[in-house]
This record gives structure tokens, sequence and C-alpha cells, in this order.
């Protein structure tokens, strides 16, 4: 699965369009990605990860980076042995596409500021 085009609000992948916050799945896309408080990844936000196996966790913050992952957020992934990865969104998705066929990347991306 490849990113193929993200701006403000908008990102495509393999040929659909999504204008809400995603989850990416090595096999699927989960659209309208939904945290407790919009701007901040807190540890209750990881019920996407309850039956999938992840070598990372990629979290896209943002166009400019607004939204936060807490650090109860990092220790419990760190805890599962699972890497966490917080970038501005047009990062992680750099990111993403250059690793996801090497490595199990779940991917949350927040699209707006």
């Amino acid at each position: 699965m490849k990113i193929e085009h993200y701006t403000f609000g908008n990102i495509v992948i393999n040929g659909r369009n999504y204008a809400t916050d995603i989850i990416v799945y090595p096999d699927r896309v989960e659209p309208s990605w939904w945290r407790k408080s919009s701007h901040r990844v807190q540890k209750d936000d990881l019920s996407f990860l309850e039956e999938e196996k992840a070598e990372v966790v990629l979290f896209g913050t943002g166009y400019f980076g607004s939204m936060k992952v807490q650090e109860e957020v990092l220790k419990e992934l760190e805890s599962r042995k699972i890497e966490v990865i917080a970038l501005k969104t047009e990062e992680a998705i750099k990111f993403y596409n250059r690793f996801s066929d090497d490595r199990i990347i779940i991917a949350a991306f927040h699209l707006t500021c």
C-alpha cells in the first residue's frame, strides 16, 4: 500500500481520497480516526492496536505538527516492544512509503493542523 499524495486535510492512498484522520494498516485503511482529545494521543486512543501486530506505530502529527503523542502512549508501546515514531504528517508519509514494505507499520495520520 502506497500513499500517493498528501496536502493539508487530504490524503490519497491507492487511488482513494480521504479527508479525515486515518489509520493505515498493512492491508487496509480505516477512515475517521478519532481521539479522546483531538490534538493529544492518549493511551485510551490505542484501541486500533488490539488485534494487530506491529513492529512500528507511526504517528503523523499534522501538517504543522500540532498533535502530540503523550508520554503514557510511548511507555505503553515500549512495554509491548513496539517502536514509536512521531513526525509531521508529510515526513511520516515519506517514512511510511520508504519502509512499509520491509516492516510491519501501523500508521495513524492527523491530516490537518
